[in-house]
Protein backbone atom coordinates (compact mmCIF):
# COMPACT_ATOMS: atom_id res chain seq x y z
CA UNK A 1 0.00 0.00 0.00
CA UNK A 2 1.44 3.43 -0.84
CA UNK A 3 1.91 5.86 1.73
CA UNK A 4 -0.35 8.46 -0.11
CA UNK A 5 -3.49 5.43 0.11
CA UNK A 6 -2.45 5.01 3.91
CA UNK A 7 -4.57 6.46 6.98
CA UNK A 8 -1.75 9.11 7.88
CA UNK A 9 -0.52 11.74 10.64
CA UNK A 10 1.79 14.66 9.66
CA UNK A 11 2.82 16.98 11.96
CA UNK A 12 4.99 19.62 10.11
CA UNK A 13 6.58 22.34 12.97
CA UNK A 14 3.42 22.55 15.31
CA UNK A 15 0.62 22.14 12.41
CA UNK A 16 -1.65 18.76 12.93
CA UNK A 17 -3.33 17.85 9.97
CA UNK A 18 -4.99 14.19 10.32
CA UNK A 19 -5.80 12.61 6.54
CA UNK A 20 -8.84 10.33 8.07
CA UNK A 21 -12.05 9.91 6.79
CA UNK A 22 -13.34 11.52 9.86
CA UNK A 23 -11.53 15.32 9.51
CA UNK A 24 -9.58 17.81 10.54
CA UNK A 25 -8.19 17.19 14.66
CA UNK A 26 -6.99 20.34 16.04
CA UNK A 27 -5.35 19.23 19.12
CA UNK A 28 -2.56 16.94 19.68
CA UNK A 29 -4.10 15.70 22.62
CA UNK A 30 -6.74 13.56 20.89
CA UNK A 31 -4.66 11.89 18.79
CA UNK A 32 -3.37 8.43 20.42
CA UNK A 33 -1.37 6.64 18.10
CA UNK A 34 -1.21 2.40 18.41
CA UNK A 35 2.38 1.27 19.04
CA UNK A 36 3.07 0.15 15.90
CA UNK A 37 2.15 4.37 14.42
CA UNK A 38 5.82 4.96 16.76
CA UNK A 39 9.14 3.85 15.39
CA UNK A 40 12.21 4.46 17.25
CA UNK A 41 16.02 3.81 16.01
CA UNK A 42 17.93 1.02 17.52
CA UNK A 43 21.65 0.92 18.36
CA UNK A 44 24.42 -0.72 16.83
CA UNK A 45 26.79 -1.76 19.76
CA UNK A 46 30.91 -2.42 18.47
CA UNK A 47 31.91 -4.51 22.07
CA UNK A 48 35.85 -4.28 22.60
CA UNK A 49 37.99 -5.61 25.26
CA UNK A 50 39.52 -2.63 27.28
CA UNK A 51 43.43 -2.44 27.27
CA UNK A 52 43.18 -0.10 30.17
CA UNK A 53 39.97 2.56 31.77
CA UNK A 54 39.09 4.14 28.71
CA UNK A 55 41.55 2.86 26.32
CA UNK A 56 39.66 0.43 23.44
CA UNK A 57 41.21 -2.67 22.56
CA UNK A 58 40.48 -5.45 20.30
CA UNK A 59 36.53 -5.94 19.03
CA UNK A 60 35.16 -8.97 20.35
CA UNK A 61 31.75 -8.85 18.90
CA UNK A 62 28.52 -6.87 18.00
CA UNK A 63 24.55 -6.69 18.92
CA UNK A 64 21.70 -4.14 19.02
CA UNK A 65 20.21 -2.46 21.79
CA UNK A 66 17.16 -0.35 21.77
CA UNK A 67 16.75 3.24 21.32
CA UNK A 68 16.30 3.79 25.41
CA UNK A 69 17.47 0.88 27.59
CA UNK A 70 18.91 0.37 30.87
CA UNK A 71 20.82 -2.70 31.35
CA UNK A 72 22.25 -3.69 35.63
CA UNK A 73 24.60 -6.52 34.84
CA UNK A 74 25.67 -5.98 38.50
CA UNK A 75 28.47 -7.99 39.23
CA UNK A 76 27.56 -10.96 36.69
CA UNK A 77 28.86 -11.23 33.04
CA UNK A 78 28.58 -8.15 31.07
CA UNK A 79 28.97 -9.92 27.37
CA UNK A 80 30.60 -13.12 26.08
CA UNK A 81 32.32 -14.36 29.22
CA UNK A 82 33.63 -11.00 30.37
CA UNK A 83 32.54 -9.43 33.60
CA UNK A 84 35.36 -6.70 33.38
CA UNK A 85 37.70 -4.68 31.26
CA UNK A 86 34.83 -4.61 28.73
CA UNK A 87 32.87 -1.55 26.81
CA UNK A 88 31.25 -0.46 23.58
CA UNK A 89 30.78 2.19 21.30
CA UNK A 90 27.27 2.29 19.82
CA UNK A 91 26.10 4.31 16.89
CA UNK A 92 22.53 5.77 16.23
CA UNK A 93 21.13 8.11 13.42
CA UNK A 94 18.28 10.12 14.67
CA UNK A 95 15.91 12.03 12.67
CA UNK A 96 14.98 15.43 14.66
CA UNK A 97 11.23 16.68 12.94
CA UNK A 98 12.35 20.35 14.44
CA UNK A 99 14.70 22.60 16.08
CA UNK A 100 14.33 22.15 19.81
CA UNK A 101 16.44 21.08 23.20
CA UNK A 102 16.38 17.95 24.19
CA UNK A 103 17.25 15.44 27.15
CA UNK A 104 19.60 13.62 27.40
CA UNK A 105 20.54 10.99 30.46
CA UNK A 106 23.25 8.64 30.87
CA UNK A 107 23.64 6.66 33.68
CA UNK A 108 26.99 4.74 34.81
CA UNK A 109 27.90 3.09 38.25
CA UNK A 110 31.86 3.61 39.56
CA UNK A 111 34.22 2.43 37.97
CA UNK A 112 32.31 2.40 34.57
CA UNK A 113 32.88 5.39 32.28
CA UNK A 114 31.04 6.75 29.47
CA UNK A 115 30.64 9.28 27.02
CA UNK A 116 28.41 10.68 23.97
CA UNK A 117 29.25 12.53 20.80
CA UNK A 118 26.37 14.22 19.03
CA UNK A 119 27.66 14.99 14.93
CA UNK A 120 31.12 14.16 16.08
CA UNK A 121 30.96 16.85 19.41
CA UNK A 122 31.38 15.52 22.75
CA UNK A 123 27.97 15.80 24.56
CA UNK A 124 30.55 16.78 28.10
CA UNK A 125 34.08 18.67 27.60
CA UNK A 126 36.52 17.35 25.15
CA UNK A 127 37.94 14.26 26.58
CA UNK A 128 36.33 13.98 29.38
CA UNK A 129 34.82 10.18 30.70
CA UNK A 130 32.11 9.79 33.07
CA UNK A 131 32.30 7.77 36.30
CA UNK A 132 28.87 7.86 37.00
CA UNK A 133 27.03 9.48 34.23
CA UNK A 134 25.66 12.26 32.01
CA UNK A 135 22.52 14.65 32.61
CA UNK A 136 21.57 17.46 29.97
CA UNK A 137 19.91 19.32 26.98
CA UNK A 138 21.16 19.61 23.96
CA UNK A 139 19.60 21.74 21.11
CA UNK A 140 19.65 19.73 18.10
CA UNK A 141 18.33 21.36 14.38
CA UNK A 142 15.73 20.01 12.44
CA UNK A 143 17.24 16.91 10.21
CA UNK A 144 19.57 13.90 10.61
CA UNK A 145 22.13 13.66 13.95
CA UNK A 146 24.56 10.87 14.25
CA UNK A 147 24.55 9.61 18.11
CA UNK A 148 27.77 7.74 19.25
CA UNK A 149 27.95 6.49 22.50
CA UNK A 150 30.68 4.74 24.35
CA UNK A 151 30.86 3.21 27.45
CA UNK A 152 33.30 0.47 29.73
CA UNK A 153 33.06 -1.54 32.72
CA UNK A 154 36.77 -1.31 33.69
CA UNK A 155 35.74 -3.21 37.60
CA UNK A 156 33.37 -3.98 40.47
CA UNK A 157 29.54 -3.71 39.32
CA UNK A 158 28.49 -3.27 35.49
CA UNK A 159 25.45 -0.45 34.64
CA UNK A 160 24.38 1.66 31.86
CA UNK A 161 21.46 3.47 30.90
CA UNK A 162 20.60 5.57 27.94
CA UNK A 163 17.43 7.71 28.09
CA UNK A 164 16.53 10.45 25.39
CA UNK A 165 13.34 12.71 26.13
CA UNK A 166 11.15 15.25 24.82
CA UNK A 167 8.33 17.16 25.81
CA UNK A 168 5.69 15.41 23.85
CA UNK A 169 6.80 11.94 23.75
CA UNK A 170 4.11 10.05 21.72
CA UNK A 171 3.74 12.97 19.02
CA UNK A 172 7.44 13.15 18.57
CA UNK A 173 7.94 9.71 17.38
CA UNK A 174 4.89 9.32 15.59
CA UNK A 175 6.29 12.42 13.60
CA UNK A 176 9.24 10.64 12.72
CA UNK A 177 7.18 7.37 11.72
CA UNK A 178 5.79 9.96 9.22
CA UNK A 179 9.06 11.20 7.82
CA UNK A 180 10.19 7.61 7.48
CA UNK A 181 7.51 6.80 5.59
CA UNK A 182 7.56 9.54 3.36
CA UNK A 183 11.19 9.45 2.81
CA UNK A 184 10.46 6.04 1.69
CA UNK A 185 7.91 6.42 -0.61
CA UNK A 186 9.98 9.03 -2.51
CA UNK A 187 13.11 6.59 -2.93
CA UNK A 188 10.56 4.08 -4.26
CA UNK A 189 9.24 7.19 -7.01
CA UNK A 190 12.67 7.96 -7.80
CA UNK A 191 13.41 3.90 -8.80
CA UNK A 192 9.75 3.71 -10.60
Amino acid sequence: MSFFNKKWIWVPIGVIMLGLAGGMVTSAQTITPSPSDTVKPTWEVHWYVMKEAAVYGDKVGLETFPFNFNYDWGKGIVYKGYKDHIGFKAYCELYIPEDGEFHFNIDTKNYDGSNLFIDGEEFCEPGYFSLSGMIGYEFLSRGLHKLELHYYDWEDEARISFKFSVPNDTLFWTTMRVWQDLLSEIESLKTS
